[in-house]
């Protein structure tokens, strides 16, 4: 299934995928011993922290993602294509993993509306996924926050695309701009909004 999710979203962004797909553990399988041996303490808390809540997730560097439930694997292979196909500067990139970004919230935005939209392309796209943050609810963090308006916009994208009412050329521009710089993420979650619209 993350082979099929990297063909469909190559073939929609113009790559042929050639760089080898990045490890995507299932929790608690031999596989996944000792995947988390080389990450930080912190990215390791997070792991399980994700682990405990049933949900799947995706680390920058090296990339690499864990889940839970086979029905994750189209959103985090979709995490793993961002962060390995997109243009992102080792300097902004730096900056985001570090908490120095001004623009944090905007690019788990963009990171989590391609990875809703990966994952209804491969899923269905009308179907709303199971583990989407209720809109309703009031958010406490910038992670809630993200995966909230994330969803939001990919699960939009992903409808216009299937009712083939989505620029392909925007599209393709959306993806090539740096989501981790401060500037040019400004500049990707302006063009996502005016592509759904």
């Amino acid at each position: 299934m993350a082979f099929f999710s990297w063909e469909v979203l190559g073939n929609i962004f113009g790559f042929s995928p050639t760089k080898r797909l990045a490890p995507i553990y299932y929790f608690l399988t031999p596989w996944s011993r000792g995947s988390l041996r080389k990450r930080s303490h912190l990215e390791d808390q997070l792991v399980h922290f994700q682990q405990r809540r049933g949900e799947g997730i995706s680390l920058i560097d090296p990339p690499a993602a864990w889940i839970s439930s086979i029905d994750q694997i189209p959103e985090e292979a979709s995490h793993l294509f961002a962060l390995i196909y997109q243009r992102s500067s080792k300097r902004s990139k730096e900056a985001f993993l570090t908490g120095r970004s001004k623009t944090l919230l905007e690019t788990m935005i963009l990171h989590e509306a391609f990875a809703k939209f990966g994952e209804l392309l491969i899923l269905n796209a009308r179907q709303h996924s199971t583990n989407q943050i209720s809109t309703t609810k009031q958010t406490k963090t910038i992670w809630e926050s993200a995966h909230r308006q994330g969803y939001a916009l990919g699960t939009k994208l992903a409808k216009k695309y299937f009712e083939e009412r989505c620029d392909d050329r925007k599209l393709r521009k959306w993806f090539s701009l740096d989501w981790f710089d401060e500037t040019q993420s400004r500049i990707a979650l302006r063009i996502l909004q005016n592509l759904i619209r």
